[in-house]
């Protein structure tokens, strides 16, 4: 087996601040398979008030990101990320036998009664809503020849 990557001085200043959930996040983070100790390795090594707390916040961030992603934390998401990007190198493509569709829609004529009936009812759900903007170019790689996003109505 690998040795464990060393933990760089500038993170090993910090572990004594740090809870247990946060130290074990970091020194999985840093050693194999994660490999990721570049994340801390350009930390001095010896912190003022103001760089200790800065080093937190990052580790703090660290470990909400890893508690939010659901399939195996922060480790889980590097694994993925490999094992997406090695697909990609071998030319895989994760879609395969998906088919791409321009959904349903339907348009509203602006001020109609049916536009502010539907309006009011999409309104209450609003705040419940995510919206993905992506970015631009067609879709070819994804198997489709149009733009991923088209609008028939100019926004300001």
């Amino acid at each position: 087996p690998a040795a464990a990557s060393p933990i760089p001085p500038g993170l090993a200043d910090v572990m004594p601040s740090l809870t247990p959930s946060q130290r074990d996040l970091v020194t999985a983070l840093c050693s194999p398979p994660a490999n990721q100790s570049h994340l801390f390795s350009s930390w001095p090594a010896s912190s003022t008030n103001g760089d200790k707390a800065a080093k937190i916040s990052l580790i703090e961030q660290l470990e909400s990101m890893d508690q939010s992603y659901p399939t195996g934390g922060l480790l889980g998401y590097i694994s993925n990320a490999r094992a997406l990007l090695e697909k990609s190198r071998k030319g895989e493509n994760p879609l395969e036998g998906w088919t791409p569709q321009v959904p349903r829609g339907e348009a509203f004529e602006v001020g109609t009664d049916r536009w502010a009936t539907v309006e009011k009812k999409g309104l209450k759900y609003l705040g419940k809503c995510g919206f993905v903007l992506v970015a631009g170019g067609l879709g070819e790689r994804l198997g489709y020849g149009d733009i991923k996003v088209r609008s028939i109505e100019p926004y300001i």
